[in-house]
This record gives C-alpha cells, structure tokens and sequence, in this order.
C-alpha cells in the first residue's frame, strides 16, 4: 500500500472574505444573545442587499456570534462603502438600545485563493480572517478607543490595494497580530 495518497485537484478561485463577530457576545444570557443575533444579522443583511452583496447560504457561514462572507463583489465597495455603512448602521442600533444589547462589532477582510465544497469555503484567506478578528491587539485598539465597530485588514490585501489609494492611510493603524499559527502585521481602521 502507497503512503502516498491521491488528491483530488480542487477548483480554486480568488474572492474575498469577510469575517464579521460580535464582541463579548458569550457574556450575554440566551435572551441578549437571541437579540443581538437577530438585530446583528438584519443589520448585516440589510447593508448587503443595499450593496448587491450576495448572502447566498453558499457564499456565507454563521458563526453563531458573527458571520463569513466569501464574495466576488468589488475590493473598493468592500474597503469604502461595506465599513462605512455597516458601522454606520451598528451606531444607529446602539443609540436605540439599552447598555446590555449594545454590539460591538468587529470585521476582518482578506482575499485569495478559496475552494468551495459542499459545507462551504475553506483556504488560506478565510482562515487568516478569523486569526485576524481574534487579534489581542485588535481587540485592545478598540476598547481603547470605544469603538463600536471597525476594521481589520490583511497585510496581504494592504500590500496589494494600498497603490490604488481606496484606503485613507492617515487612518490606519498598524497591529501585531498573533492567533494560533498565524504571526503577522496588520492594519486596522475606524470608518
């Protein structure tokens, strides 16, 4: 017997993706978490349909206190208008609340190579955005600063937009970021 064994070529395509998750959401009882899920995914849903950005159960995952996005729609709707008026939107829905139903909400955006099975998406970008929400320094940033929602990006996609100037450079901030094997860079914002 071989110890070699046969894989099957995959069919790889190059999109983008979007992790989205809600702070402190395990500290909730069941009642805030089946809130926050609720008004987290309108609030989701309704900035993609206002952007044509597809929510098809095969282009997401829910994560229980957040989402993946794996989409083809374009890097300069997905760094300008996607943040701007997901973070808009999360504003709007805290100054309707009370302090316990607050959401804090953090996005994390990268691109590349993914291949789509019959569970969903799995590749390198995809897993690099979830090590990037995760990022102590990220997270400190942004209790740092009280903020309610921000963003995230690989040093990857950075490198490979930053020529196009989609992103305001006097905002960025630059954060380690170290979760399980990944070790890098990053740059964070606040839309």
């Amino acid at each position: 017997m071989s110890s070699n064994l046969y894989v099957r070529p995959l069919e790889p395509r190059h999109l983008h993706c979007i992790a989205l998750d809600v702070s402190r959401f395990a500290a909730l009882d069941v009642a805030g978490q089946a809130h926050v899920r609720k008004e987290m995914f309108g609030i989701i849903e309704g900035v993609a349909a206002d952007l044509s950005i597809d929510l098809r159960p095969e282009a997401h995952s829910d994560r229980g206190d957040g989402l993946m996005l794996v989409t083809d729609c374009g890097i300069e709707m997905l760094v300008t208008d996607f943040p701007r008026r997901l973070g808009d939107a999360v504003r709007r829905y805290n100054e309707t609340v009370c302090p316990e139903v607050r959401v804090q909400l953090r996005q994390a955006l990268d691109a590349g190579y993914v291949h789509l099975d019959d569970r969903g998406y799995a590749g390198v970008p995809v897993n690099r955005a979830a090590r990037l929400l995760d990022a102590p320094d990220f997270k400190a940033k942004m209790r740092e600063y009280g903020a309610e929602f921000a963003v995230i990006i690989s040093t990857e996609l950075y490198e490979e937009i930053q020529e196009y100037r989609l992103l305001d450079e006097r905002k960025l901030e630059k954060v380690q970021v170290d979760v399980k094997e990944t070790h890098t860079m990053a740059r964070m914002w606040i839309p």
